[in-house]
């Protein structure tokens, strides 16, 4: 069976907390990261960057920004689905150039329910 990862990236525990419980039920390993060194490099110690089929970003990360990791994505090869997750603006926080790398946006502070709504859509 081949393996299926929900990665979550957010520099705020309990934002990541909250994101682990809202997921759990879609049967996806879930794999969080808090910053932007960690997610790197759990991302190429992967066997294969297919087992990634989510990635939810936020928007800034310890003086990093989420796009940069959906941009290392998208350059290894990866088709996940990936959101940038932010109390900001997307058009503030992810440059005009860097947007194609998402699927979407979802704003916090975010009801439970929508995001999972959200990814079951995603996921048909």
């Amino acid at each position: 069976m081949e393996k299926k990862i929900i990665l979550a990236v957010d520099d705020e525990e309990v934002n990541l907390f909250v994101l682990t419980q809202a997921l759990k039920y879609l049967g996806y390993e879930i794999a969080t990261k808090d910053c932007l060194s960690s997610t790197v490099e759990f991302i190429s110690e992967l066997e294969s960057i297919d087992y990634i089929k989510i990635v939810l970003l936020d928007g800034q990360i310890l003086g990093n920004y989420g796009w940069e990791i959906a941009e290392f994505l998208r350059k290894k090869g990866s088709t996940a689905l990936i959101f940038s997750v932010s109390g900001s603006d997307f058009d503030q926080i992810v440059p005009r150039d860097k947007r194609h790398y998402f699927n979407g946006f979802i704003n916090k502070p975010f009801p439970l329910s929508d995001v999972q709504k959200l990814l079951e859509n995603w996921l048909r």
